[in-house]
């Protein structure tokens, strides 16, 4: 993909031109370093509703003992950091939930891509 910013020039020229744009504009500094770093993605999973939690109702339970009686239910999950190869498709990383991630049949799951 050609940049319209950035006529063909070498690797040297372009590095010369994307540090003193840095310098010059932070802003745009920040955006094509954010852009060159390692993906990452955030995984929510949670077992479905009317699935039993008993870690979930442990957890209440002890609240409760705590003395903090404001609490009716507790469910309890897991989230999972990716880090991701530049070009990791959303297709793969749903791939990655529902074959080792996540056990579908009782858990659900949300991704959420991060900067």
């Amino acid at each position: 993909e050609q940049s319209t910013l950035l006529p063909e020039r070498s690797h040297a020229a372009r590095n010369a031109f994307l540090a003193l744009a840095a310098v010059l504009c932070p802003r745009y500094g920040k955006a094509t370093a954010r852009r060159r770093g390692p993906m990452k993605a955030r995984v929510h999973v949670m077992l479905k509703e009317g699935v039993l939690d008993p870690q979930g109702e442990a957890v209440r339970h002890a609240l409760g003992a705590l003395g903090f009686e404001g609490v009716q239910g507790v469910r309890q999950g897991k989230v999972i950091e990716l880090d991701l190869a530049d070009g990791t498709t959303e297709a793969t990383v749903k791939d990655m939930c529902e074959k080792l991630l996540a056990n579908t049949v009782i858990e659900s799951y949300r991704v959420e891509r991060l900067a």
